[in-house]
Formats: C-alpha cells, sequence, structure tokens
C-alpha cells in the first residue's frame, strides 16, 4: 500500500463458488466469504472453524471478541493445533486456516480477502443477506463476488460472441483496479480525462491588431492606450506600517473615489471606534479586514500618472499571511517597501520576527525589478520630518538591501519620505516649511520616471494562472509574463495540455479590449474547457508551438535564509513548501549536490546549513510548469518556506522534463513509466 497506493487484491473471487440452490438445513455453513465452505453439519469441538450467523440456533456473541495478539480470526477461533504454523491452511472444511503477516487469513484460490475492518464495518450481515438475494436462487445466476450476480447463460455467449473479435484486435494493457472503498481517497485516484480541441497556432500581426483596435465598436470594446505603458506596483512591509492607508488616500487623491462614498467610510470607521481609519477602508473591502483593522487578500486598484498606468496591488503585512502577499508580489514590476518612521514601529519592523525584511527578500526573488522605500509617517509627533530619523533608518536598510537582497542601490532603489493620511509628498512635494531638508521628487514623479526593462511582445506566450471565474464560460485571471493575448487565439493550458481558445480580453481595470500586451493583468474568457476542475491556481497558458517545460524533479542554485530551530540542517529528504510564480507545492529535497563556498566554488557536501549557498536536486509532489531561469526568468525563480518562515529561495539551473501528464493526482514519469517514489510517505 504504501509502494503502489493500491491494493494488491481487489475482494473480487478469481473463482466462482458452488451454487446453492436450496435452503440449508441446521448447522450446514454458506460459502461465506472470509471462511472455508463446508458441507459437514455443525461439530462442536475444541477448535470450532464454522461461523453461525446472528439469530441462528448456536451463535455464540463471545465469539467476536476470541482474537489472538495482532492477527484477526474468525469469530469462534481459538487457536492453531499444536506444531502448524500460521502460514499453513487445511482444505476448505478442514481446521488450521492460516494468517499471514498482516494479519490476513491465507485462504484457498477462488475466496475473496476478509479483514478486520471490513467486519468490524457490519458487512458480514450485508453478505449473509446477499448470500439468500432472490436473484443468486435464479437458474442460470451465479455470485462473482460480495453482492454481484451474473447469468452464466447469457455470459458464455458474449464470451462466444467475443472471441473471433479478441483475435483481430490487439491485447489492451491491463489497468490496475482499485477497490470501490479507497477510490477517490488516495493521491492517484483516476479522474476522467478531459476533452481536449484540435490546436493550431495562431500568428501575431501586432500591426492588424492596431489598425482593428482604432475602428473598435466602443460601445463593446475600450481603445487600448499604447502611450501608457502598464505597470503593476505592489506595496509591502510590516504590519501598521500605513499601506493600506497610503494606497487609499492614492485613490482619494487621483480622484478615483467620490465625496459620498467617502462620507460612508467616515461613518463606518467611526462606528467602530476607529476614526483614522476611514482611507484605509478604501482598499480593505472585507468586513473581517476592518473588523481585525489587517489586511488579509491582496487589495487591487487603479490610477495613472503622465506616462504609465498604474494596478495597486495592497498586500497583507501580517506574517500569517505571508502567501498572500507573494501571491500579490508574483504580479508586481515594482515594490513599494512601506517603513514606518514612528518610533518603535520602524524596530519592532526590522527586528527578527518584523515583516519589513521578509518582505523585501521575498520582493527581489519574486521578480520585481524596481524598489521604493516610502518612509511613512514623517509627520507624527514623535518625527516630525525629522532629517535625522531619515536618515537612521536609510543607513540600517540599505545594507541589507544590498548584501542580503541584491538590490543594486544605485539603480533599482529609490528613498522618498512622506505622510501616507495627510498626503505629503505624494503627489505634490512637501512644503519647504514643513520639510526643508528634503528636495528630491514626489512619489508620483518618481513612479512616472521609472525605466523598466523593454517587453517581449512577439515571443511565446507565458500566463501563470492565479485564480478562476465560473459566469457564461470559465475566466481565467494572470498577468502576461511575455508575449500578446489578442481575440480568437488559440492556446495551450498546461500540465495537461488543454487546447482551448480565447474569446474574450479583459485588461487590468476590467474593460473589454481587443488584445493586451506583457505587463498586463488580463481576465480571459476560454472556449474548450468542459469542467471547472480543469483549471487550476499554478497551470501555464502557452502557446501550441512553444509550450511550457512540466516536471516533477529539478536542479536549483538555493541560499539558504534561516533554518527554523529544530532543522538545524537540510539534508536529503529535507520537506517544506515551494512558491513557483503562481505554484504552491511541496516538495522534498533528494540530495546536496554541492556547497557553493565564499569563492563562488563548489565543494562537495551532504548538508546546508544557514546563511549557505549549494546546488540541490528537488522533487515536487505533483508535476509542476516550470522554466529555467536563463530562458524565462519569471518561471524560473522560487521560494522556500517551512514552519510559517520563508527559510531560503534559488532559481532553476536544471530541469528533468515530463512528457505527458494525465488529469489525476498521481503522475507518472514517462522516462521510467513510475510514480515519483521520493515523494510517498
Amino acid at each position: 500500500v504504501q509502494e503502489t497506493g493500491t491494493w494488491d487484491n481487489d475482494f473480487v473471487p478469481t473463482e466462482k463458488p458452488p451454487v446453492v440452490t436450496a435452503p440449508l438445513p441446521f448447522g450446514v455453513q454458506p460459502p461465506f466469504p472470509g471462511f472455508p465452505p463446508t458441507n459437514l453439519p455443525f461439530q462442536p469441538g475444541p477448535f470450532p472453524q464454522q461461523f453461525i450467523p446472528p439469530g441462528m440456533p448456536g451463535h455464540q456473541p463471545n465469539m467476536m471478541n476470541q482474537k489472538p495478539p495482532g492477527m484477526f480470526q474468525p469469530p469462534g477461533f481459538q487457536g492453531f493445533p499444536p506444531g502448524m504454523p500460521p502460514q499453513q491452511f487445511g482444505g476448505p472444511g478442514k481446521m488450521g486456516f492460516g494468517y499471514d503477516q498482516f494479519g490476513f487469513m491465507q485462504q484457498p484460490p477462488g475466496y475473496g480477502m476478509y479483514n478486520q475492518m471490513d467486519y468490524e464495518q457490519g458487512e458480514m450481515e450485508e453478505d449473509w443477506e446477499n448470500y439468500y438475494d432472490e436473484e443468486f436462487q435464479a437458474e442460470g445466476t451465479e455470485m462473482v463476488g460480495k453482492g454481484q450476480f451474473v447469468n452464466k447463460t447469457q455470459d458464455d455467449d458474449k464470451k462466444k460472441q467475443t472471441k473471433k473479435k479478441a483475435k483481430k484486435e490487439p491485447p489492451q494493457p491491463v489497468k490496475e483496479k482499485i477497490p470501490k472503498r479507497l477510490q477517490g481517497k488516495q493521491p492517484g485516484a483516476p479522474v476522467k480525462e478531459a476533452a481536449t480541441i484540435d490546436v493550431k497556432e495562431t500568428p501575431i500581426d501586432l500591426e492588424k491588431l492596431q489598425k482593428e483596435n482604432e475602428k473598435v465598436d466602443e460601445s463593446i470594446y475600450t481603445k487600448v492606450d499604447e502611450s501608457k505603458d502598464p505597470v503593476n506596483i505592489v506595496f509591502i512591509g510590516h504590519v501598521d506600517s500605513g499601506k493600506s492607508t497610503t494606497c487609499g488616500n492614492i485613490m482619494l487623491l487621483t480622484g478615483k473615489v467620490d465625496t459620498q462614498e467617502l462620507r460612508k467610510f467616515e461613518q463606518e470607521a467611526k462606528e467602530k471606534q476607529r476614526e483614522t481609519w476611514y482611507k484605509a477602508y478604501i482598499m480593505d473591502t472585507y468586513e473581517e479586514e476592518r473588523e481585525k483593522g489587517k489586511t488579509i487578500e491582496v487589495g487591487r486598484a487603479f490610477f495613472e500618472t503622465q506616462n504609465k498606468r498604474y494596478t495597486i496591488l495592497d498586500a497583507p503585512g501580517h506574517r500569517n499571511y505571508v502567501p498572500n502577499m507573494m501571491a500579490g508580489a508574483a504580479q508586481a514590476d515594482v515594490a513599494a517597501l512601506i517603513i514606518s518612521a514612528k518610533q518603535g514601529e520602524f524596530e519592532s519592523g526590522f527586528e527578527k520576527d518584523g515583516q519589513t525584511k521578509e518582505h523585501a527578500m521575498l520582493a527581489k526573488n519574486l521578480g520585481v525589478q524596481k524598489l521604493i522605500c516610502v518612509v511613512n509617517k514623517m509627520d507624527e509627533s514623535s518625527v516630525n520630518w525629522n532629517e535625522e530619523r531619515y536618515k537612521a533608518i536609510r543607513q540600517t536598510v540599505e545594507p541589507f538591501l544590498k548584501d542580503q537582497c541584491g538590490y543594486d542601490i544605485e539603480n533599482d532603489v529609490t528613498w522618498v519620505p512622506i505622510s501616507g493620511f495627510h498626503g505629503d509628498n505624494i503627489i505634490e512635494k512637501v512644503s519647504q516649511q514643513a520639510c526643508p531638508w528634503y528636495t528630491g521628487s514626489s512619489l508620483f514623479e518618481i513612479l512616472d520616471k521609472l525605466k523598466l526593462p523593454p517587453r517581449e511582445t512577439t515571443v511565446a506566450v507565458r500566463i501563470p494562472l492565479l485564480e478562476k471565474l465560473k459566469d457564461i464560460g470559465y475566466f481565467i485571471f494572470g498577468k502576461i509574463e511575455v508575449g500578446t493575448v489578442f481575440e480568437d487565439q488559440n492556446l495551450v493550458l498546461m500540465p495537461y495540455k488543454q487546447g482551448v481558445s480565447i474569446k474574450e480580453v479583459y485588461n487590468s481595470e476590467d474593460k473589454r479590449v481587443k488584445f493586451a500586451k506583457p505587463g498586463e493583468n488580463v481576465k480571459l474568457r476560454l472556449k474548450g474547457v468542459e469542467r471547472e476542475d480543469d483549471i487550476k491556481r499554478g497551470m501555464v497558458l502557452c502557446n501550441p508551438n512553444n509550450l511550457c517545460l512540466i516536471c516533477q524533479e529539478f536542479e536549483a542554485e538555493i541560499t539558504i535564509l534561516e533554518l527554523p530551530e529544530n532543522k538545524h540542517i537540510m539534508s536529503s529528504g529535507y520537506s517544506c513548501v515551494i512558491h513557483l510564480h503562481t505554484v504552491m507545492e511541496e516538495i522534498i529535497v533528494t540530495q546536496i549536490l554541492a556547497e557553493i563556498n565564499k569563492d563562488n566554488k563548489l565543494v562537495k557536501s551532504s548538508f546546508l546549513r544557514s546563511q549557505q549557498k549549494g546546488i540541490v536536486r528537488i522533487a515536487t509532489r505533483l508535476p509542476v510548469c516550470i522554466e529555467k531561469f536563463d530562458t524565462y526568468s519569471q518561471l524560473g525563480r522560487f521560494t522556500l518556506r517551512d514552519e510559517g518562515k520563508t527559510i531560503g529561495m534559488g532559481i532553476v539551473k536544471k530541469v528533468r522534463p515530463l512528457q505527458q501528464v494525465s488529469h489525476g493526482s498521481e503522475v507518472q514519469d514517462i522516462s521510467e513509466g513510475k510514480p515519483n517514489s521520493n515523494i510517498q510517505k
């Protein structure tokens, strides 16, 4: 059971027991499943073998309790004859029925196994009723299993008719049969295959799409604004640093929230005795978030600068919701690290258990290219726009960002002080009267001048799926990493190679458009999906002629940050959770290949400690869509988490691809034809 996930015996007899066509006299035992059939009358003795059903004369209730330790035995069985080993059995009707090492009876060929669990579940009584079933007494009918009957005459006729066909047709492979009581309860439970459609590559003609965009019916479509680049910005940082309040104030200052709605938020915050939180309610829309005062789900909003269209992703700051934060950061191009300047709050956020450090590392490893360090609450009474406080925070954080996170301080990191509640230095610069020492740009000016790497619009499409929705058809949500999507485009949903067609495209503001380019968070309506279970988070949409890799084992270069206190080393067999683009999956480190020392040289090692780098081989429980880091960086970087905290991060170096994956959680490795034995527990 542990090795294959299935049982060797399906509780179905391979030979048919004799047919009984007359009522049984007292003492004559039926061919009861799991017990030796006999036509001998009941003989009391020191080793009674016969089972007397409840309700018949001679039944003893205490039969069920007489079991030697460690074995299941028939009711009334009191021991084996002297000198007879347990593995040996006598013929039908004789003493000496034996038991194997698992407690199952060793029975003559043709009779199904009967174990203790079945007995205790009351299935004996069910079998006794099936034995006297009228269908069983019918002429020409025989029992082929527990409660299963077939007509022998009809069965023989069918066999004769199919003999000639069997000679012509090639033999079909025998599929392993799983007992009904185990189906659907184990990882390898069979799942119905989904229908697929023929997929042909749809050529991309950007000039044609742009011409169609100019002539769209504006009552149905929205014109794609190609003059402004789409950018996703995630607001991260320690809990209570002011992320939601800052995001809500940005929406208020850009005119996305009307006065009537703002008054409603003010009244609700006043009723909850949290008058200063009303701007956070613009982003925190769930009642639980407003009651606790903590963001749980990633909030989403939109605003524009002079040159860019921004999508705000308001990530939760509490450590219990780090997976939600990672889902938001995986969609972002830019991160705003909100740091509270208030006395005590900065120190608590930057210490060992604070989220300032962890969020900064996760953002870098999840593909965030630019980091804006926003020092918030500068107007607080303990700070009052103090320059020394601002410089102290900057001098503390910058070495960490450079040495441990790998940011380029000069080119990729920008600093700006603000007041998230009052809006100082967000759109307009802070006044010289309040802050005479700051001569830099405001937050919006920094966002408008950000230079991002050029996006690849004509290469193969890669869209990791984040969410799904069933409405009029099936919708999926995700960020276009590379490539361009448009209506009536044929794509493939990996890893099951499900052919789909895009019928509708919606941009990040949920407006229908003709096409969308890289960097856009889109909603797509798909054709070719018949079941909701065919769409899962972590799948990837690809072009038919350029599919992503599917694997269950890969090699990676990892950096260990800090292992849990009860796990001092990482060695073969270490298990944790991997976050790879939108995938969250259980893994096992199957082998430590080498350690990377301070001179960046490989040293043979069988384990890794905290603050060390190395090359490891990782096996996943289920197949994942993956790419090498050098090919598609966004699908080739990952984070490792264990016991609720981030323990490491890495990049994919080598992949052992799977050729085919069927619908079902037990995945066959085509190269060996075996399930991944490294993940069995």
